[in-house]
C-alpha cells in the first residue's frame, strides 16, 4: 500500500466585511493499493484525532485485511477515531475508536 498526504483548504469567497460562510482545512490521505485501486481519508484542523474514509474511489474493498491496514495506519499517525460515509442516517459510522481499545 502507498500512502501520500497533501493538504487541503475549501472555503467560501468572503463577504464584504471580510469574513467567509464556510472555511475547512486539513489533511487528505490517499491510500493506492497495488491492484491501483485507492482510498482518501480525510482529517479537518478543528478535529486532527478524527479520520474520515472515502470508500467510493476503491469501491468496496476486497478484504478486512486492507481495512486494517488502513486503520493501523491512521492509528500509528495519531488518529483516536476512524469513521467511514454511509451510516444508516447517511452520515458518518465509527469503524474504529481508540475507547475500543483494538
Amino acid at each position: 500500500m502507498d500512502v501520500s498526504v497533501e493538504s487541503f483548504l475549501d472555503r467560501s469567497e468572503p463577504d464584504d466585511q471580510g469574513a467567509y460562510a464556510y472555511w475547512y482545512e486539513g489533511k487528505i490521505t490517499v491510500f493506492t493499493f497495488s491492484d491501483g485501486r485507492f482510498l482518501r481519508s480525510r482529517q479537518y484542523s478543528d478535529t486532527p484525532h478524527e479520520a474520515n474514509l472515502f470508500f467510493e474511489d476503491a469501491g468496496p474493498l476486497e478484504s478486512d485485511d486492507e481495512t486494517k491496514q488502513v486503520v493501523e495506519w491512521l492509528k500509528k499517525a495519531g488518529i483516536s477515531d476512524v469513521r467511514v460515509l454511509g451510516g444508516a442516517t447517511g452520515g458518518y459510522r465509527p469503524i474504529w475508536t481508540h475507547q475500543e481499545g483494538s
